[in-house]
């Protein structure tokens, strides 16, 4: 089985540069709230989507991760 990972903005627009592609059933996917570091930013998974390639579950797996960036405000001390 192959998964591949892309993370989204809110329009859509693809953030991570390199390919992130995985050939293993035990890869961690985050969840909706949590806190991912991507090309040096810290983001906030809003929602996801996942979509069965080439076969189902025993095939290709795209999830789709959409996330934004925290509102700084909140998170100074």
């Amino acid at each position: 089985m192959k998964l591949e990972l892309q993370f989204l903005n809110d329009s859509g627009d693809r953030i991570n540069e390199q390919d992130m592609i995985y050939d293993s059933e035990f890869v961690p996917v985050p969840n909706t709230g949590d806190s991912v570091a991507l090309e040096g930013k810290r983001y906030i998974v809003t929602s996801r989507e996942f979509l069965y390639l080439s076969g189902g579950f025993a095939g290709e797996i795209r999830v789709l991760v959409y996330v934004k960036e925290p509102n700084k405000a909140k998170f100074e001390f």
